[in-house]
């Protein structure tokens, strides 16, 4: 499945895990860290990370959270990105 994660503040962030809507793949950065929100099904799973990589790579649901720890990544979310903009990280996974 080729679902595009999708970038989004910590106001839609509380949206999307209060409200369940919209459904798809997210991702947070916030206190120097990344929050993954899987919300293709509805339920909102949710998982933090070091960087950016490894939340991806989760989302992606190509392994576990303990498989990806200390992956090297990007660790900075692009400055002034635009709300539920797509995430551009050309990453071979």
């Amino acid at each position: 499945m080729d679902q595009s994660i999708i970038v989004v503040t910590k106001a839609e962030a509380e949206r999307i895990i209060e409200t369940r809507n919209p459904r798809g793949l997210f991702l947070l950065h916030a206190d120097g860290r990344f929050v993954g929100i899987d919300n293709l099904t509805g339920h909102a799973w949710t998982e933090d990370f070091d960087c950016q990589a490894t939340c991806a790579a989760w989302l992606r649901g190509t392994g576990t959270k303990e498989d990806y720890e200390g992956v090297e990544g990007i660790s900075v979310a692009p400055p002034n990105h635009q709300p539920f903009s797509p995430v551009d990280d050309d990453l071979p996974y």
